[in-house]
């Protein structure tokens, strides 16, 4: 199980096992704080929001444990980054299941929305 927590004073990504195993083990992922983690479909691979908004992915195994490798930058999206790489509304982005794209909500940041036009009694 992913998870984040601030325990070490700022928001970073941990792994630990669920159910548990009894013993407490969790492990660091997140080098440098990170939010909101999404699984790649197979598990081999963890990715996270850094503070500054960039989505970084971590492989992994568990073979013997767990161990993560270094985490790598993929790319920052235009999403609202607020505090401690809060991104707006939890949620607001995944992974596929291949681990090839993310699928994010853009924040365009753009006030002035184009109108609306509802056509009613409408025959094709």
């Amino acid at each position: 199980m992913a998870y984040t927590s601030d325990e070490s004073g700022r928001f970073e990504v941990y792994v630990r096992p669920f159910p548990s195993n009894g013993n407490g083990a969790k492990w660091l992922v997140s080098t440098a704080g990170g939010t909101q983690p999404r699984w790649r479909g197979d598990g081999r691979e963890l990715l996270y929001i850094s503070p500054k908004g960039t989505i970084l992915a971590v492989a992994v195994t568990t073979a013997n444990g767990f161990s993560g490798a270094e985490p790598q930058a993929l790319f920052t999206p235009p999403l609202r980054v607020g505090s401690a790489g809060d991104i707006g509304i939890s949620g607001r982005w995944d992974v596929t299941r291949d681990g090839q794209r993310v699928l994010a909500v853009a924040d365009t940041q753009d006030e002035a929305a184009a109108p609306v036009s509802i056509v009613l009694n409408w025959q094709p």
